[in-house]
Order: C-alpha cells, then structure tokens, then sequence
C-alpha cells in the first residue's frame, strides 16, 4: 500500500491548483443557480433570493444575479442570429 501513499503526496493541492487557474482568466458568471428563502419559491427563477456562480462560487443579490442573467441571454441570442 505504500505506492498509493506515494502517489497521494505527488497530488497538486486542488485549492492551490484553482486559485491560479482563476488568477489567469476572470470568470463569466454563467452558471448562475438561484437560490430561494421559501419552499414555495423554488422553481422561479424571478423569485430568486440570491445567486451563486457555479463556476467560482461567488454570490450575487437578486438584481446582480438577475441582471447578469439577462446580459447572457442577450449575448447568447446575438450569436444565434
């Protein structure tokens, strides 16, 4: 067993290897997951507390996250057309 431990220390911090990665490019913020106070909330989006990038983890109030929704929706229908 003692050639997993070896291999276990050769492993990169994760959280090192992320911190760089996003030093090198600044997130979008696409992947925006609404979060809700209420039960009967859930499942609308425009009722949405707050929202938090998937991609870095960051935490948008209800207008920032729905706003930059929008910003998405928009660049998104420019490169459909």
């Amino acid at each position: 067993m003692s050639w997993l431990k070896r291999g276990r220390d050769k492993q990169a911090d994760p959280k090192q290897a992320q911190s760089s990665a996003g030093a090198a490019t600044e997130c979008l913020h696409v992947a925006l997951d609404p979060h809700c106070d209420r039960l009967e909330d859930m499942g609308h989006e425009e009722r949405a507390a707050s929202f938090r990038c998937e991609a870095c983890g960051r935490e948008f109030d209800a207008a920032e996250g729905t706003a930059l929704c929008a910003a998405e929706a928009d660049r998104l229908r420019r490169l459909m057309e």
